[in-house]
């Protein structure tokens, strides 16, 4: 579910126009009303034309402060005054009000899977300061997109050996779970791949887009969830993301981030 402000008329028309065939919202009236629905939305996402208006500026800020893993997107003026102000709001996407039909629903995606990933990123830079070389390439891993496809090609992104990955791997995880870096790979695929399907939108062409083959990609599924992929859909984005998290914290030899916060 997710959950728009969007106070001018002719931009939420808009805005409900892309979502319709996508996913539910709920429409917040307010400020007040947008920071209660936030707590359980996939996304949030706010329609300023103005960010120096109305205190927007400082109350994005404080939303996504108060919710630091909620993802949040701005829909605002391309100007340059607004572009120094989202850059201070924690903003995780921003779409121009002239882009809305072709830029939002990708900034969603982009935004929601890397608020998923937060606490596994999190997790990265703390368990992996003595693995420099891992750690920038698992981090690389967890923003890419499109998703790393293959261990050669992390090596090169970050610009280090394949070899020195999958020992620093082994090193880091030693024997807490038997997870291989391949299957970290496996992961963030599957994650981009679900966060993308729609109704109107088949699993080949998913694939497609990020650039592997169809049959692959389900037995990624079946291997990871035990489901095959006629059986994933957006909204199970959340529930693979909070395995994933388990996963990694397992690895880690640490308590998963997501058991943390729910039960504080």
């Amino acid at each position: 579910m997710l959950t728009v402000f969007a106070k001018d008329a002719r931009y939420a028309r808009r805005i409900a126009a892309v979502l319709s065939s996508r996913e539910p919202a709920i429409w917040a009236e307010g400020w007040e009303e947008l920071e209660r629905e936030s707590f359980a939305s996939a996304c949030t996402i706010v329609v300023l034309g103005w960010l120096r208006d109305d205190l927007g500026e400082r109350r994005l800020r404080t939303l996504k402060e108060r919710y630091p893993r909620r993802p949040l997107v701005l829909v605002t003026s391309k100007d340059a005054d607004n572009a120094r102000a989202f850059r201070s709001a924690g903003v995780d996407e921003v779409v121009w009000l002239s882009e809305i039909e072709t830029g939002l629903w990708p900034a969603i995606r982009r935004a929601r899977g890397i608020g998923y990933l937060e606490p596994v990123m999190r997790a990265i830079e703390r368990s992996l300061p003595a693995y420099p070389p891992l750690q920038r390439a698992l981090g690389h891993a967890c923003r890419a997109e499109p998703p790393v496809r293959s261990i050669g090609q992390l090596a090169s992104a970050s610009g280090c050996d394949r070899r020195t990955l999958w020992r620093h791997w082994h090193d880091a995880v030693a024997a807490r779970l038997p997870l291989r870096l391949e299957d970290v790979l496996d992961w963030l695929l599957l994650l981009h791949a679900v966060g993308r399907k729609d109704p109107s939108r088949s699993w080949s062409r998913v694939a497609s887009e990020i650039h592997i083959h169809p049959h692959t990609l389900g037995r990624i599924a079946a291997r990871l969830t035990g489901r095959p992929l006629r059986m994933l859909a957006a909204i199970d984005q959340l529930p693979l993301a909070l395995l994933f998290d388990i996963q990694i914290q397992t690895a880690f030899g640490s308590e998963p981030a997501w058991t943390r916060v729910s039960s504080a």
